[in-house]
């Protein structure tokens, strides 16, 4: 298991384990596979010995049904049939998805897909397992049974496994070995138990991390109590722990009967209101309503299923109001129905006072909040729409926010510092881990100082550390009057900072209480603490709760003043925690160097095959216009000119192949492909206005020359299966080609000026002089038995209103896409290092 901060390098570190999914950037070192250098693995060895799951399930799924997704693998390894049948049945059957095999991808919950995901992975029989982060979206119970899949993977199967997680509660115990990261640096690399310990002592903020078993023991180790036990490691050690400790005397105090570090009321509010909450009266903290729903029934379809039925809560102002339950049984609806997102059909959603006109939303996929390219450009944005907005308010409400206008600078880094995003404030929002994009957003929405704040899986993807600095800024929040509501599976979040839980089952609240009341009476969704402690106490729900009944149970025992520091046993193991690290590098340092010269030699053999072959194309297509004339009697243009055009082609193809492309560039190419060939289908209606040439040039202008050319040549080639094939098509090809090969190589020289009005113009030009000059040589070989200097002035001159139009529509697509298209394409060549040429920037 691998664990660290948000930022760490968790996901980049298990990105260099397969070569396709490496980050770009400067690279050092070297990565083995079976004791051989994973660069000298082929691209199709690691796709069936390395499998790799991703966080987001919806991000990893490509086809529409659970079968066809089991078969999608082992089809792109071209395994012949009768092994994919069995394949995807033996594997549908160890993860128990029988009845699910021919169930559509879309109807799956989130831990269906992510275990379908695992499944698929599975088929192909790898070897390596790496998962990053996989149970971050899914409920507790989800989790559990996905993680209890990998544990049988990894048991029954001898299937390496290697996992990045935040949620070790079930993973460091069924670990052999625990990877520490911080700053982008291995820290630790021991066994659970002593990587733990190590933490422990070295008072790092990553013990936060650890689970509740291990927090529970250091600190009462720290006050000499149950030191002379083994360490517990998960909910089932911690309970024996517990055990022993009250084997000779059982505790006269089992339970706390009020909140020890929570006021009783907000902002010196009564706390004698109840509320109906669907499962009974619950004691509330303030008299003042912040939202109010009565009676409400939602579905998102006419005909479809209620997700939200007859659903009535208060939640009041100044509250921490926490909402837990199962993937699909309407968390995100209830936020999306609270700040006006969703509509209902029946019931009433009522926002008291003025706070309607302050309500933010954080959604489950943070990407959708950010509008800049970078995260200082949002931020600044917001700033300035909220101060819009405060001029635009009533006088009284001006007042009451002057001196929250605060300079832009000013305020930007009282935010960046709050949410620790100070080093992230040049970075674009995609490039940001998830933990770190959770903790952007977070900082933009407080930009608009919200009354209501809506937070859908605030704690997804972020460290334990981060989660009580997060908890301090909602609890502020808070004394502030501000109401905050969560969605989250993470519950011992929930328990240990809300002031009341509610539980959503089949879109009702089926229980609302404080939060100790609330996960005490608990089975399933409840915290570890709270499993780990209920034999012995009754409602102790948080390592707080926990080690206060201990203390308090314990306090007239004489500690051992020998074992009050728990915190040396360990710091001669963290001095010598890298000295293996050193020699292991020492010994790969000739087999790094006799690996790059090998790789160099396979290089240059690689390109002459490709070399020899796009000389033959040349040579072929020169030689076709004499063999006409010699053989064909001068007569057979058709024929001739067909083929000189198919074989114009092929060297841009070959010499693509011969540099041996990543698949990013592959999927780049296919992306802007796709994107002209639906252009040229949307603007059917309209003769000769359509952006394929545009698109063509973007590429070759952003891209480079090769790009162009292929983006042009693939375009007309696909979208004439829609429009008609025919021996026009390589004419097109060709066309379409040398606009974007132009475009590319002007661009590459630096021709083309940094003004979208001057690239418009320009593409204008090459559309109506070389687009249309290539084409309408098609129409004069295509339909002269012997063409001739008249015929060429006929075709010519009827082109021109055809070709002008065309022209036109060219300036006009690169006047709109040409900006945002090129900002975009240079972004994902940073992000991913690939290896187009330098292209133009506006």
């Amino acid at each position: 298991v691998i664990c660290g901060k948000s930022g760490s390098g968790k996901s980049t570190l298990l990105r260099h384990f397969k070569t396709e999914l490496t980050p770009a950037g400067n690279q050092s070192g070297k990565i083995f596979f079976c004791n051989k250098s994973l660069a000298s693995v082929s691209q199709r060895e690691q796709a069936q010995r390395i499998g790799f799951v991703m966080q987001n399930p919806d991000n990893q799924i490509v086809t529409d049904k659970v079968w066809h997704e089991l078969a999608f693998g082992l089809e792109s390894l071209g395994t012949d049939e009768e092994t994919i049948r069995l394949r995807t049945a033996e594997t549908a059957s160890f993860f128990g998805m029988q009845n699910l095999f021919d169930a559509r991808v879309d109807t799956l919950s989130g831990g269906q897909k992510q275990l379908l995901n695992l499944a698929a992975v599975m088929a192909m029989q790898p070897e390596v397992l790496i998962l990053d982060e996989p149970t971050s979206r899914l409920d507790p119970i989800a989790a559990g049974e996905f993680l209890e899949a990998v544990k049988r993977i990894n048991r029954e199967l001898g299937t390496t496994v290697i996992i990045a997680e935040h949620r070790l509660e079930d993973v460091l115990a069924a670990s052999n070995k625990a990877v520490v990261m911080a700053g982008g640096k291995i820290i630790i690399d021991e066994a659970p138990e002593k990587a733990a310990a190590m933490l422990a002592a070295s008072g790092s903020e990553m013990f936060t991390s650890m689970p509740v078993a291990m927090r529970v023991y250091a600190e009462l180790a720290a006050d000499g109590i149950g030191q002379s036990f083994q360490c517990p490691i998960d909910v089932r050690s911690g309970r024996l722990y517990l055990s022993k400790i009250f084997e000779k005397k059982a505790p006269e105090i089992t339970e706390i009967k009020e909140e020890l570090e929570k006021p009783a009321c907000i902002n010196g509010g009564e706390c004698l209101n109840t509320v109906s909450g669907g499962a009974g009266d619950i004691k509330s903290k303030s008299k003042t309503q912040a939202v109010q729903l009565r009676d409400v029934w939602f579905r998102y379809e006419k005909n479809g299923r209620d997700i939200i039925k007859d659903f009535s809560l208060d939640i009041y102002k100044g509250e921490f109001f926490a909402v837990i339950g199962a993937n699909g049984t309407g968390k995100t609806t209830l936020l999306r129905l609270i700040c006006g997102l969703a509509k209902p059909y029946r019931g009433a959603v009522r926002i008291c006072e003025d706070s309607i006109a302050h309500i933010c939303l954080l959604p489950q996929s943070p990407q959708t909040v950010f509008s800049e390219n970078t995260l200082r450009k949002d931020l600044l944005r917001a700033l300035d729409e909220r101060e819009r907005a405060c001029q635009k308010a009533s006088e009284n409400r001006r007042s009451e926010n002057t001196d929250a206008l605060k300079s832009k600078e000013g305020r930007l880094l009282e935010i960046t510092k709050l949410t620790d995003t100070e080093k992230l404030l040049d970075m674009h929002p995609y490039d940001l881990s998830g933990g770190e994009q959770q903790r952007a957003a977070l900082a933009k929405l407080l930009v608009y100082e919200p009354d209501i704040l809506l937070l859908d899986e605030p704690t997804k993807g972020i460290d334990n550390y981060f989660k009580q600095q997060l908890a301090e800024i909602l609890h502020n929040l808070c004394q502030q009057g501000k109401t905050v509501v969560i969605v989250s599976h993470d519950t011992d979040f929930c328990a240990e900072h809300a002031d009341r839980c509610a539980m959503i089952f089949d879109g009702r609240i089926m229980k609302i209480s404080a939060p100790r009341e609330f996960f005490s009476g608990n089975s399933f969704y409840t915290t570890a603490a709270n499993r780990m402690s209920r034999h012995i106490f009754k409602n102790a729900v948080s390592v707080r709760d926990v080690v206060t009944l201990v203390r308090v149970n314990l306090q007239g025992e004489k500690l051992n003043d020998a074992d009050l520091n728990g915190k040396t046993k360990y710091k001669s193991e963290i001095k010598n925690a890298g000295a293996a690290k050193k020699e292991q590098k020492q010994k790969n340092t000739s087999e790094m160097v006799k690996s790059r010269q090998e790789q160099k030699s396979n290089a240059e053999v690689s390109k002459t095959v490709p070399a020899l072959i796009t000389a033959l194309a040349l040579l072929l297509a020169a030689s076709v216009p004499f063999l006409g004339i010699y053989l064909m009697n001068d007569r057979k243009y058709y024929i001739i000119s067909f083929a000189v055009a198919v074989l114009a082609i092929v060297p841009f193809a070959v010499s693509f192949e011969r540099r041996r492309p990543k698949t990013g560039e592959v999927m780049i190419i296919a992306v802007l492909t796709a994107i002209a060939v639906c252009g040229r289908a949307i603007f059917f209606m309209t003769p000769n206005f359509k952006p394929v040439s545009a698109i063509a040039i973007i590429a070759g202008a952003f891209l480079g020359p090769q790009a162009g050319f292929l983006v042009g040549a693939l375009s007309g080639f696909v979208s004439d299966f829609f429009f008609g094939q025919g021996p026009w098509t390589p004419w097109q090809m060709c066309g379409f080609g040398a606009v974007g090969l132009i475009a590319g190589a002007l661009g590459k020289s630096g021709l083309i000026m940094r003004r979208r009005a001057v690239l418009a113009a320009f593409g204008a030009v090459i559309t109506f002089f070389v687009y249309g000059g290539i084409v309408d040589l098609w129409t004069l070989f295509g339909f002269y038995e012997r063409p001739t200097l008249a015929a060429a002035a006929a075709v010519y001159g009827a082109a021109v209103p055809f070709n002008l139009v065309h022209a036109a529509s060219s300036a006009v697509f690169l006047y709109f896409l040409a900006e945002p298209m090129g900002q975009k394409l240079e972004r994902i060549k940073l992000k991913y290092g690939l290896g187009f040429a330098k292209g133009a920037r506006l």
